[in-house]
């Protein structure tokens, strides 16, 4: 039953993160986890913080970020720190 828990709430999250999308007409939002997720491999991202949105069906806030910059070509990337790519 736990594990039922834990997917459910995580089903639930990405829903209600889909329904915020397409109410604000954001192509792409995110939460806090995949964008660290994101950002831990080597594709060049850009986000921007939409700030903490809240969410039906949890007790705090989820922080959301929405894609500020398309992915690019190892050739054409210009190296940025971590730190530099999140705002």
């Amino acid at each position: 039953r736990l594990d039922d828990t834990v997917i459910s709430d995580t089903v639930n999250t990405a829903f209600r993160i889909m329904e915020y999308a397409c109410e604000k007409e954001i192509s792409v939002v995110a939460s806090r986890i995949i964008v660290q997720q994101v950002l831990e491999t080597e594709s060049l991202v850009q986000f921007e913080k939409l700030g903490e949105i809240p969410v039906k069906g949890k007790r705090e806030p989820v922080l959301m970020y929405s894609c500020a910059s398309a992915l690019v070509q190892k050739e054409e990337a210009v190296s940025a720190k971590r730190e530099d790519v999140v705002k």
